[in-house]
């Protein structure tokens, strides 16, 4: 029981910014949207976006860790077939902070099976815990942040797999770098639909 208490306090004190892509380069295209459930080591992702113009998407991005909205660029969209290249823009709350960040993307999509690879460089700053009187002095103790700022790369590579012209199924794995923290490799899965 205490494992798992503890588990929930660490969840709740985090200063982790979005680590879950499972999307492509491509954009949704005007009035479609695209709803994404996933899980992996990082928890689960919830994912709603909304597509406003023929490149650019908008949306709500919700993971275990974090809240944010975020927004994506097409400068090539192949939407039938082939290479597609965009950026995206991101930001939110932690549980225990704020952060944001920019992703560039690539996929390629081939038949039924559309990999994809991401850069994200993110930001996220830290509230002070020592501030927070609602937490206490014990909490206080367990999850002081070291620093007040953490800047990180992440890198990601996956591939969707179209099941029909609505759902898809997603793997991906990535790997967060910054200076003196080591984090595993991280793999996750999704199910998607757009409509």
């Amino acid at each position: 029981m205490r494992l798992v208490w503890f588990a929930v306090l660490f969840l709740t004190a985090s200063c982790i910014p979005p680590i879950a892509s499972h999307e492509t380069a491509r954009t949704l295209g005007p009035g479609n949207q695209e709803i994404i459930g996933g899980f992996g080591v990082y928890g689960h992702v919830l994912k709603w976006n909304v597509g406003l113009t023929q490149d650019l998407d908008v949306g709500v991005q919700w993971e275990t860790l974090n809240l944010g909205l975020r927004a994506k660029y097409a400068f090539i969209n192949n939407n039938q077939s082939g290479f597609s290249l965009a950026t995206a823009l991101g930001g939110g709350d932690v549980t225990s902070g704020t952060y944001y960040y920019g992703d560039l993307m690539g996929s390629y999509l081939a038949g039924d099976w559309e990999p994809y690879g991401t850069i994200r460089a993110s930001h996220t700053t830290c509230d002070s815990v020592e501030d927070d009187t609602k937490k206490g002095k014990e909490f206080d103790q367990l999850f002081k942040c070291e620093r007040k700022t953490y800047d990180r790369i992440q890198v990601v590579l996956g591939t969707k797999y179209w099941l029909n012209d609505k759902w898809f199924l997603s793997l991906e794995g990535g790997r967060l770098f910054a200076a003196a923290e080591e984090f595993p490799t991280i793999i996750g899965t999704s199910l998607g639909r757009k409509f």
